[in-house]
């Protein structure tokens, strides 16, 4: 009988937790929009929420919706550590409520992981209570067999904090290895299927079974307390190429002096503050190039028409911040020996963004956009003046930014796929073809791809999102223009407190 009253408890506590606690959602149907080729409303179930939404994913097999809400400070500008998770099942009930000071949710394989600054814990996904918690934050899981990396302050090596790999199913260690808290990750990829490579104060070959397989030491790091001011390098272009955890809070360190991780024709590439490096996949040195001339900072590493480019794009991370750090430049080198085939220095100022076009690199700084191309020459494609254009943002993509013509909505590069389209902060959007500005709008009038769902295409702006026919022609109109979800054939657009649900077979 104790048994069976545990066994109730245990499993409806969720529930009963939920049930005490309606106050943190309201739900009702709003009217959201309205048809663009009849005279139809268009209405949503609605979920307000007590706290604005801070992240939600999307659980393919079950079929929910893992939503983390997260209270902002007085000036409504940052986030603080109050905040809740809840489950939005399939059926579109909420169930679950967890306050939980961990607030980055991660959907891992089998687990549901919330993480705070410290700690890491692991959720039952059907019914939302915390069924495990480790003993320091899990900074990447591994799915392949169950574990995540993690640095447990109990776990050192020769008296540092080590890495350690953990089983998520108990929180038992698997290995551990000499790779310092203090060297921020640069890069973590796959070698193979039993071996990740992480560059973090250089370049180490980890069996995901076994620990630590090589390891190649590097200076990406320097000590350095004077005052720095904050890059204004496009924070999209910054996640694409460098979203790994920051592990190190130490003051007054400079740190990520360093690249991605490349492999391509079975060799390793890895550029660090001293040293560009080309390794086999058993980690021995193939050649080195000595960069102790060159102003290195962050950067990219690719491949580039048979040929190793670095872009170097001239910014740090400080005290949590990415700073300006050294000038952009700009190299090329033969991938087989090292030698370098090009160099360009102090073209540009402090690098805004990066963007591929047709075989070519583009880099920009608020006044000039050069070109790399496709054999590695460099060529200045235009000098912005900022009397007439303003200065410089970001470069836009023709094939996501979407313009009215004669009642349809198409892509930029739908009028003309040969063009580089880029933002300036006079508020317009400008078309260069042939080193001439040949195309402007406002940015007011764009929109901006935000999900392909069934052969439909939605696209929005600020307040206002357009669900589009395959041939361009609008069908429905919303009255929101935030980033929106395609799940259970259903579209939700989430925005500030609210969550808007619509389902995609009401939408003719």
């Amino acid at each position: 009988m104790m048994r069976f009253i545990f066994y109730i408890l245990f499993f409806l506590q969720p529930y009963l937790l939920f049930q005490q606690n309606t106050d943190y959602f309201k739900v009702y149907n709003s009217l959201i929009g309205n048809s663009a080729i009849s005279i139809t409303t268009l209405t949503a179930k609605t979920y307000s929420f007590n706290l604005p939404l801070y992240k939600i994913v999307t659980d393919t097999v079950s079929g929910n919706l893992y939503i983390s809400t997260r209270q902002k400070d007085a000036g409504d500008r940052f986030y603080t550590n109050k905040g809740y998770h809840l489950i939005l099942n399939k059926n579109d009930s909420a169930c679950c409520v967890l306050e939980e000071s961990k607030l980055d949710l991660t959907l891992a394989a089998d687990y549901l992981l919330l993480s705070s600054d410290t700690k890491s814990a692991r959720i039952n996904r059907k019914f939302g209570y915390e069924q495990f918690e480790y003993p320091s934050k899990i900074l990447y899981p591994i799915l392949k067999n169950n574990s995540g990396l993690t640095y447990n302050p109990t776990t050192k090596v020769n008296g540092q904090v080590s890495l350690s790999c953990i089983s998520l199913n108990d929180g038992s260690v698997l290995w551990s290895a000499p790779v310092n808290k203090e060297h921020d990750w640069n890069d973590i990829v796959f070698l193979n299927d039993s071996v990740l490579l992480l560059a973090a104060g250089g370049l180490h070959a980890i069996n995901i079974q076994r620990g630590l397989a090589w390891s190649y030491s590097l200076t990406t790091h320097q000590r350095n307390s004077k005052p720095y001011i904050y890059s204004l390098l496009n924070p999209i272009t910054a996640q694409k190429y460098f979203s790994q955890p920051y592990t190190s809070d130490e003051e007054g360190r400079v740190n990520q002096l360093a690249s991605n991780i490349l492999i391509t024709d079975s060799l390793i590439y890895f550029a660090s503050a001293n040293k560009l490096i080309a390794l086999n996949k058993t980690g021995k040195l193939i050649w080195e190039k000595n960069m102790s001339g060159y102003p290195m900072s962050k950067c990219v590493l690719q491949q580039h028409n048979n040929k190793l480019l670095l872009i170097n794009l001239g910014v740090a991370r400080y005290n949590e911040n990415l700073v300006v750090y050294g000038n952009p430049f700009v190299c090329a080198f033969n991938k087989f020996s090292g030698d370098v085939i090009m160099e360009v220095k102090n073209e540009l100022k402090n690098l805004l963004d990066i963007t591929d076009s047709q075989g070519s690199k583009l880099l920009a700084d608020k006044n000039l956009i050069i070109e790399v191309t496709r054999d590695a020459q460099v060529k200045t494609r235009i000098d912005l003046t900022e009397e007439k254009f303003g200065n410089f943002l970001e470069f836009i993509n023709g094939n996501t930014y979407f313009v009215e013509k004669e009642g349809f909505y198409v892509p930029l590069n739908f009028i003309n796929d040969n063009v580089i389209y880029f933002k300036t902060d006079h508020g317009k959007v400008f078309g260069m073809s042939n080193n001439n500005v040949e195309y402007e709008y406002h940015f007011t009038e764009l929109y901006q791809l935000n999900k392909k769902i069934d052969g439909k295409t939605l696209i929005s702006q600020k307040n206002k999102s357009l669900l589009l026919s395959s041939n361009y022609e609008p069908l429905q109109i919303f009255n929101t223009g935030e980033k929106a979800l395609f799940h259970n054939n259903k579209i939700y657009f989430p925005e500030g407190r609210l969550l808007y649900i619509m389902n995609v077979n009401e939408l003719k």
